[in-house]
Order: C-alpha cells, then sequence, then structure tokens
C-alpha cells in the first residue's frame, strides 16, 4: 500500500521536493545578496525650498507636501513659500512682503504659516535665498529646490511679451545662488498647467513659451558661469504631470489629489539626485564674478 502511493503520487512528490529546493536556494541567495550587496539608502540630507503660491497650502502646496515627506524619511528641511512671489524677492536687499500666503518652515520644524486671510491682516517679509540655505553650524544645503516661474505669466501677457525681463530674474536668482554655494545642487521645477493668471487666459503658446523661456535662461547662465553639466540647475516640466485642475481661479490647486502625480514625481527626481554623487561648483569660469545684466546687452 504504501508503494502504490509513493508511485501513484509521485508527481505530488517531486513538485514537494521541487519547492523546498527553491525555496532553500531563494533563501541562500537572498541572504548572500544581503550580506555582500546591502541596500543603499539616501543618506540624511539638508534641503532648502522655496516656492510661490502653489507650495503655500497645507493641503494642496507642493512645497508644504514635499517639505513632510521629505521630513518623514529623515532629511533636513528650509521651506518658504510665498504667494505673489517671482525669483527677484528672494534676492538679498529685496525686501518684499506678500499679503495672500505664506509659510515659513526651519530645520527644527518651527513654522509660520499663513492662509490669505490671515497674511491680508498681517503681510509676511519673504526672507532671502541666502538665509533660506543656511543651516546649522552654518552648513550649507546639498540640494535646493526652486518652485518659481507662476508669477512671471505677468511678463508673457505684456504686448509684446518682455522676454527679456523675464530672463532677468531667472539668472539673477541663479547667480544669487551660484555665488553662495560651492556644493549644492539646484532644481528648478517649472509651473504646472493652469488655465488662467490674474484672470486673463493663459493660452498654450504662452505656457510653451513661459518653459523655454525658463530652459533658456538656466542653459545661458551655465554656459556664461562655465558649469559643466552636472553642475548645472536641473529642470521639470511640471506640464507632463498637471492635468488642468478643477481650479476656483484657474491657477491653484484646491485638493491634494489634484496634484498627487506632481508631488510624487518632483519627489522621485529628488530622490534620484540625492543619491548622485555631489561636484564642486567651486571651480567655475571667470564670469563668475561678472554681473548677469551682460546676457541683456
Amino acid at each position: 500500500m504504501t508503494i502504490g502511493i509513493r508511485i501513484n503520487n509521485s508527481s505530488k512528490y517531486a513538485d514537494y521536493d521541487s519547492i523546498v529546493k527553491r525555496r532553500i536556494w531563494t533563501f541562500n541567495s537572498t541572504f548572500f545578496l544581503l550580506l555582500f550587496f546591502p541596500h543603499t539608502q539616501i543618506s540624511a540630507a539638508r534641503i532648502s525650498i522655496i516656492g510661490d503660491s502653489l507650495s503655500v497650502v497645507k493641503n494642496s502646496g507642493l512645497g508644504n507636501q514635499l517639505d513632510s515627506k521629505l521630513r518623514s524619511e529623515g532629511h533636513k528641511l528650509h521651506t518658504v513659500a510665498a504667494c505673489g512671489s517671482k525669483p527677484e524677492n528672494y534676492l538679498a536687499g529685496n525686501a518684499w512682503k506678500t499679503d495672500c500666503g505664506f509659510l515659513y518652515r526651519n530645520e527644527k520644524s518651527e513654522e509660520t504659516y499663513l492662509e490669505y486671510l490671515k497674511a491680508k491682516k498681517n503681510p509676511q517679509e519673504i526672507p532671502s535665498l541666502a538665509s533660506v540655505l543656511k543651516f546649522s553650524q552654518n552648513q550649507k544645503p546639498d540640494l535646493l529646490v526652486i518652485q518659481q516661474g507662476t508669477n512671471l505669466f505677468g511678463y508673457l501677457q505684456k504686448s509684446p511679451p518682455d522676454v527679456k525681463g523675464l530672463k532677468m530674474q531667472i539668472h539673477d536668482l541663479l547667480k544669487d545662488f551660484q555665488n553662495k554655494n560651492a556644493r549644492t545642487r539646484c532644481l528648478w521645477v517649472a509651473p504646472p498647467k493652469i488655465t488662467k493668471f490674474n484672470g486673463q487666459e493663459i493660452v498654450a503658446d504662452q505656457s510653451n513659451l513661459l518653459f523655454q523661456t525658463i530652459e533658456e535662461s538656466i542653459d545661458e547662465f551655465s554656459k556664461f558661469i562655465g558649469l559643466q553639466k552636472k553642475q548645472r540647475c536641473e529642470l521639470i516640466d511640471s506640464r507632463d504631470f498637471t492635468d488642468p485642475p478643477d481650479q476656483w481661479d484657474g491657477t491653484h490647486f484646491k485638493k491634494s489629489n489634484q496634484n498627487k502625480k506632481w508631488v510624487e514625481h518632483v519627489h522621485q527626481k529628488i530622490n534620484r539626485m540625492l543619491k548622485e554623487d555631489a561636484f564642486d561648483f567651486s571651480v567655475v569660469h571667470e564670469n563668475a564674478n561678472t554681473p548677469t545684466r551682460v546676457l541683456h546687452e
């Protein structure tokens, strides 16, 4: 009887033996990989974020949501977002106040947060880029994230469009950043798809021109200053990861699920950049100390 059972169920026993052998092999292989090729973890980094109104709000602001995600992963953050801000508002000596929304959160998680109505009653002066780039013990960030460009649409609503003025905004911010940092990477997050700015319709040509101008400005400044490819500020075209949302004003997201894909993509890009080797930015072209206005002459 025993022999008959073993003969009749030989395939069953063979399958069982095969499963056991596969599990033992898998265990041994996994142990070997973990022993000799441990999973690479991203070490805690220092990250600065500056943004406009699309980064302010807690449940839908890009910068606000990124700040929370990155802190939960053990990174140190300095985040500033100001409604109505343009790149020039973060330059040293350009004291400017926002009266429509403000977020400040330092590396200790100390926070100043004012939504629209509170900001109207109590306008806030935004800190300069230099202060946002300063961590404890005068340490510099590993990465600067710039979410800017929404309020630059105003330059393109002029007749004719003021492309020169728009470029100066970008060149001057990059110059200010470059002068203060030797080993900090840079990521510029261009505006998402929006349908209106200041009540005026935004057409595809204007959106294309804005992104093209930001891209050209980064490239022009990088060549002017003599940066190598890896030293240049990287750029995200946010239109690829956002759909025109159900916005109350054609510009701002009201719910986090409207820009979830955008937040996730930028977050993934940040993590990829943090895994890359640092580069020494201090060795640059002789134009490093030349005013950027020569780019516009």
